[in-house]
C-alpha cells in the first residue's frame, strides 16, 4: 500500500504550493464576499405576505408560499386581512412586502401620470363572477330595482361587482344593493330576503358550493360574456363544463359561461430583486398544473392583471426561468447576481495578487533552506577561533545536528540543487573540524 509520503495528492496537499493557493482563495473570498456588501444588501430573510379571511383562496395560497419559502431559508409572516382591497392597501403603505389580491380593483386608477409604489408580478388562478338567482336570468340587466348581494364593503368582490352592475345600468340609486358576501349572502339567497348573489371566489368555495348544490337555485351564465371581455381588459371568459363541479349529480346540469377575474401577485416596488426572482419560480411551482377551470401551464401568466408589471417578469412569463436560475441553488443565484457587475474590476485588481504567487512560492521554498545559513555561518566563526580538541568536537556535535535538521528539509527537484550546496558546505566545516582533531 502506498504511504502518505509517496502520494502525490498528500505531497501536494503537505506542499508551500497549496498552502500558498489556499490563501490566495482564501483572500479573493473575502474580497467578493464584502464587495457584495458594498454592490448590494443581502435579500431579507422574513417577508410579510398579506392574505385575507382564514377560510379563503388568498390564505391558502399563502399558506403554500410561506411552505415554499422556508425550504430557501426565508420566513414569511402572514397577515390575516378583511380582503383583496385591505390587501393592496396594506403594499400601498409599505405594511406588507406582497399581497394577494384580485384583478379589477383599479383599472380606472392606474396611469403614466400615478406613480405606484407597488407593481403585479403576473396572474395566478382565475376567481369567476358566480351569479346566483332563484330566478331565470337573461342577463344582468333585469336585476334593475331588485335586491342584490354585492359583497361586503371594502371587498375586492364588491369593487368588481359595482362595475359590472354599472354597465347594466343598476346603480345604488334604482336598485338596493346589499354589502353581503360569503354564507351570508348565500342564506339571504335561499330564505328569499334577496333576489340575486354575486360571489368572486375558487370554485372550492364553501358558499358557491353550497347554492351549487342548491336545487333551487341557478347559476347565471354570462351570455354576453365576450363584451364583458372588450369593456374590461382584466377579465376573461371561462367555460363551466356539464358536470365538472360533481358528476355523480351533474352539477351542474347544462355548460355555463362566466367571466372571471384573477388573483394576483402584488408586491411593494422596492423589493429585494433576488425576492422577486424567487417570487417568479415559486409561483410556477406552485399554480403550473391547472385546476378544473384553467389549463396545466396557463398560470401564472402576464394577461388578466390591470396593475403594471415590469418587464422582467414579463420576459420570464414568455421565456422562463434564466440559466442562473436553472442551474443554481437560490442563495449561489443571487449571491452572483449581486456581483456580477464587480466581475471585471474586481478581476483587474486580483491580476496584482496573482502575479505576486510565484515570487512569493520561490521565497518560500529558498527560506527554508537559507535559513540555515546563519547557523552554519556562526558554526564556522566558532570553528575558525577553535583552539583546542574540544572546541572543535563541540563545532561537530553542532554541525552533526544541524544535519540532521537539514535531512528533514523537503523542497521540489527545481530547488534540489540549493539544498544540495548548503549539504556540501555543512561537510566542508565538518571537514576542517577533522583537521583540527
Amino acid at each position: 500500500m502506498m504511504s502518505k509520503k509517496q502520494n502525490p495528492v498528500w505531497r501536494f496537499i503537505k506542499s508551500d504550493l497549496f498552502k500558498i493557493w489556499l490563501v490566495t482563495l482564501f483572500l479573493v473570498g473575502l474580497i467578493f464576499h464584502f464587495s457584495s456588501l458594498l454592490v448590494s444588501p443581502a435579500p431579507p430573510d422574513e417577508i410579510t405576505l398579506a392574505a385575507g379571511t382564514k377560510n379563503g383562496n388568498y390564505y391558502r395560497s399563502a399558506l403554500n408560499y410561506r411552505e415554499a419559502f422556508a425550504k430557501h431559508g426565508i420566513t414569511v409572516n402572514i397577515l390575516e386581512t378583511s380582503g383583496a382591497i385591505e390587501n393592496l392597501e396594506l403594499v400601498k403603505t409599505d405594511k406588507a412586502d406582497l399581497a394577494l389580491v384580485q384583478s379589477g380593483l383599479q383599472a380606472d386608477t392606474v396611469s403614466e401620470e400615478t406613480p405606484l409604489n407597488y407593481k403585479s408580478l403576473g396572474s395566478l388562478y382565475y376567481e369567476p363572477l358566480w351569479v346566483f338567482s332563484k330566478e331565470s336570468l337573461p342577463n344582468l340587466a333585469v336585476l334593475k330595482g331588485k335586491a342584490i348581494a354585492i359583497g361586503t364593503d371594502g371587498s375586492g368582490t364588491q369593487a368588481v361587482v359595482r362595475r359590472v352592475l354599472k354597465q347594466n345600468g343598476i346603480t345604488n340609486t334604482n336598485s338596493r344593493l346589499v354589502a353581503i358576501g360569503g354564507e351570508s349572502a348565500a342564506t339571504a339567497l335561499q330564505e328569499d330576503q334577496i333576489s340575486a348573489a354575486f360571489f368572486i371566489s375558487g370554485i372550492r368555495s364553501k358558499s358557491v358550493l353550497t347554492l351549487l348544490n342548491d336545487p333551487t337555485v341557478q347559476l347565471l351564465s354570462i351570455n354576453r360574456a365576450e363584451a364583458y371581455q372588450r369593456i374590461f381588459h382584466f377579465v376573461s371568459v371561462v367555460d363551466l363544463p356539464e358536470g365538472v363541479v360533481n358528476l355523480g349529480k351533474n352539477i351542474p346540469s347544462v355548460s355555463k359561461q362566466l367571466i372571471s377575474s384573477a388573483a394576483l401577485l402584488v408586491v411593494r416596488k422596492d423589493l429585494h430583486p433576488a425576492i422577486e426572482d424567487l417570487l417568479m419560480t415559486l409561483m410556477t411551482d406552485i399554480h403550473h398544473e391547472g385546476s378544473i377551470l384553467s389549463e396545466p401551464g396557463e398560470f401564472p401568466s402576464e394577461k388578466y392583471s390591470d396593475i403594471p408589471i415590469p418587464d422582467e417578469a414579463r420576459r420570464y412569463h414568455r421565456d422562463g426561468p434564466s440559466f442562473m436560475q436553472k442551474h443554481f441553488p437560490f442563495w449561489l443565484a443571487t449571491y452572483i447576481d449581486r456581483i456580477k457587475f464587480m466581475l471585471l474590476p474586481l478581476i483587474t485588481l486580483l491580476f496584482p495578487l496573482f502575479k505576486i504567487m510565484p515570487p512569493t512560492y520561490r521565497w518560500r521554498i529558498r527560506s527554508r533552506i537559507y535559513k540555515w545559513y546563519n547557523q552554519l555561518g556562526d558554526i564556522e566563526e566558532d570553528l575558525y577561533e577553535s583552539r583546542t580538541k574540544k572546541q572543535a568536537k563541540e563545532v561537530l556535535k553542532r554541525l552533526d545536528a544541524l544535519s540532521e535538521e537539514v535531512k528533514k528539509v523537503h523542497v521540489p527537484n527545481s530547488y534540489a540543487e540549493s539544498l544540495y550546496n548548503l549539504k556540501v558546505h555543512i561537510e566542508l566545516i565538518r571537514n576542517r573540524a577533522h583537521d583540527i582533531l
